[in-house]
Order: C-alpha cells, then sequence, then structure tokens
C-alpha cells in the first residue's frame, strides 16, 4: 500500500488528538500504523459495498451501501452512528444549499429572469455517492 493510498496523516492525527486526553502522545509510528489499519478498513468495506452493488446489477456506490457492508462485516454497532452521521450531513447540507439560494436571490433580483442556470456543485444526497466501475 502506498503513500497516496493512506488517510491523510493531518486528519489521523486530528482524530487521534479527538479521542484521547490532552496530556496523551502517541509516537509517528503509531500514527502511521493507524493510518494503514483505517486506510485497510475503508478499502475491506468498500469492496463489500461493491459486491454488494455487483448482486444486485447497480453501478453507483450510495451511503446505503456502506452502511450495509458495515453490517456485512459484522460490525453493526457502527450501525446507528453511520445513519446518524448522514443524516445529520444531509440535514448540513440541505441548509447550506438553502442559505445559498437565499443568498443568490437577494444578491441580484434580475437573475431570476436569466431562467435556471446550472450549478456545478453535486445535490447533497450525492456527494457521497461514488461511481463503481464492473470488474471485467
Amino acid at each position: 500500500m502506498g503513500d497516496a493510498d493512506r488517510l491523510p496523516m493531518a486528519n489521523v492525527s486530528r482524530i487521534i488528538a479527538s479521542e484521547l486526553p490532552k496530556d496523551a502522545s502517541v509516537s509517528k509510528e503509531a500514527r502511521v500504523a493507524l493510518s494503514a489499519c483505517a486506510t485497510v478498513f475503508v478499502h475491506y468495506i468498500t469492496e463489500l459495498a461493491i459486491q454488494q452493488c455487483d448482486k444486485r446489477k447497480k453501478v453507483t456506490l450510495a451511503p446505503e451501501d456502506i452502511i450495509e457492508a458495515v453490517k456485512e462485516a459484522e460490525f453493526e454497532d457502527f450501525e446507528d452512528e453511520l445513519k446518524q452521521a448522514l443524516e445529520a450531513f444531509r440535514n448540513q447540507n440541505k441548509k447550506a444549499a438553502s442559505s445559498s439560494n437565499k443568498k443568490q436571490k437577494t444578491e441580484d433580483p434580475n437573475l431570476e429572469a436569466l431562467g435556471p442556470t446550472l450549478d456545478p456543485r453535486p445535490e447533497p444526497e450525492h456527494i457521497l455517492n461514488l461511481t463503481v466501475r464492473p470488474n471485467p
């Protein structure tokens, strides 16, 4: 597994710092090991989710597929927390989209006369979706 496959060390360090007491320290080697473990876990869950998509003849990996893969891997203890995080994520993006739309309307009322415009940002419910390539 190359460095490009691993989670960014800054993110790993932030997670470690948020879960440990302030006076705890973790060696660089331990951080690298945790990053490698987390990466393997992500790859494993992703592979399980891809297999489920293949069985259903789906090509898009959705958040619900990840939750199902976590259950299949017998990590069902995480299911409720994952569902809550997904719901919070979707709500946050709905609020952001709503406030962005309000801001756009107040910035230039003449924009409505131009008709609908293409927004390059994906819809909030599609942000976590991944396109899966079928196995050859």
